[in-house]
C-alpha cells in the first residue's frame, strides 16, 4: 500500500465511524449531522484515491445534508428545506457531478445511490431515512471495490448492519409498542 492509499484509508475510518453512529441516532436531524461529517470524510477519501465520481457525489451529499437537516423546523431554514424542488436539484447536481467525473460504467453506481439517498435524507422521519437508505449500500459497495477502497467496502457492510440494528432499536420496537 502506498502512503497515499494509507492516508485515504485512515480518512475512511473516520467516515466509517460517523456513518455507523448516524444510523444509531434516534432523531432525524442528528442522523443528517453525522452524515454530513461522514460525507465530508468520504469526499476526502475518494479524492485522495483519485475516485473523482465518489468525491464529487459526496460533495453533493454534504450540501444535501446541510439543506435537509433543517427540514420540518418552524424556521426560515426549515421552510427552505421543505421545498419539494430540492429533490430534482440534488439529483441534477449528482448527474452533473457524474458527467464531469465520468470514469466509465462504475460512475453510474454512486449516482444511483445518490438518487436513493436524496429521497432518504428528505424523508420526514428517522425510520424512513433508515429504510430508504438501505438499498443504497450495495451500489456503493461495488463502487468501493472497483475504486480500491477497502474502508469503503467495510463501511457498506457495517452500514447495512447499523441500519438493521437501528431499525430494530428504534423502528420495529416503536411499532410494537403502539
Amino acid at each position: 500500500m502506498t502512503v497515499q492509499e494509507i492516508i485515504a484509508e485512515i480518512i475512511g475510518l473516520f467516515g466509517i465511524a460517523a456513518t455507523i453512529i448516524s444510523y444509531q441516532c434516534k432523531a432525524r436531524k442528528h442522523i443528517l449531522l453525522w452524515q454530513l461529517f461522514s460525507t465530508t470524510c468520504w469526499m476526502a477519501h475518494f479524492a485522495v484515491l483519485g475516485a473523482l465520481s465518489g468525491a464529487a457525489l459526496n460533495l453533493v451529499g454534504a450540501m444535501r445534508c446541510i439543506v435537509f437537516a433543517g427540514r420540518g423546523e418552524d424556521t426560515k431554514a426549515g421552510k427552505i428545506a421543505d421545498w419539494i424542488g430540492w429533490i430534482p436539484v440534488f439529483i441534477g447536481m449528482s448527474a452533473v457531478a457524474t458527467a464531469l467525473t465520468w470514469a466509465g460504467w462504475p460512475s453510474i453506481l454512486p449516482f444511483a445511490g445518490m438518487i436513493l439517498t436524496t429521497f432518504a435524507t428528505r424523508a420526514s422521519s428517522a425510520a424512513m431515512v433508515r429504510l430508504i437508505s438501505l438499498p443504497n449500500d450495495p451500489l456503493w459497495l461495488v463502487y468501493n471495490a472497483i475504486s480500491g477502497s477497502l474502508t469503503g467496502v467495510i463501511t457498506e457492510v457495517c452500514i447495512i448492519c447499523s441500519i438493521i440494528i437501528g431499525m430494530l432499536r428504534h423502528d420495529v420496537g416503536k411499532k410494537n409498542k403502539k
